[in-house]
């Protein structure tokens, strides 16, 4: 009991979780301030970001059901390559985009996907 004799959750440690919550907040805002400085260094030197981008958009949740286009390696970036394949976004995880193709939902690579949606500001044009 706390001295107001009001009973209060603590955790394993026997301290109160609103100071283990106050911590853990802390520790959320320092790792996105480290993720945004290293972004802009990479941004800087010219690298390509890492994580879940397609052709250098971040990807959230207002992206899912937009058109991609999958461009297989073999193709060299040829968006008229006869294996190209137009598919939506359905969800993405650390191992790639699970696309809805006509066929079925397959993973694929982020660095094998452009949008086509002229919404986005990219679009690709098809012969």
């Amino acid at each position: 009991m706390n001295p107001g004799n009001t009973p209060y959750l603590t955790n394993v440690n026997s301290q109160p979780l609103d100071v283990k919550l106050d911590k853990v907040l802390e520790e959320i805002k320092v790792r996105s301030k480290m993720e945004n400085i290293l972004k802009e260094m990479r941004s800087e030197i010219g690298l390509p970001p890492t994580g879940k981008y397609i052709q250098g958009i971040e990807l959230t949740s207002s992206h899912i059901g937009l058109s991609v286009l999958y461009v297989p390696r073999h193709a060299h970036g040829d968006t008229n390559h006869k294996d190209c394949e137009k598919g939506k976004i359905k969800s993405w995880n650390e191992g790639g985009v699970f696309v809805d193709y006509k066929r079925n939902v397959c993973r694929t690579d982020f660095n094998d996907l452009i949008f086509i949606r002229p919404e986005i500001g990219i679009s690709v044009s098809f012969s």
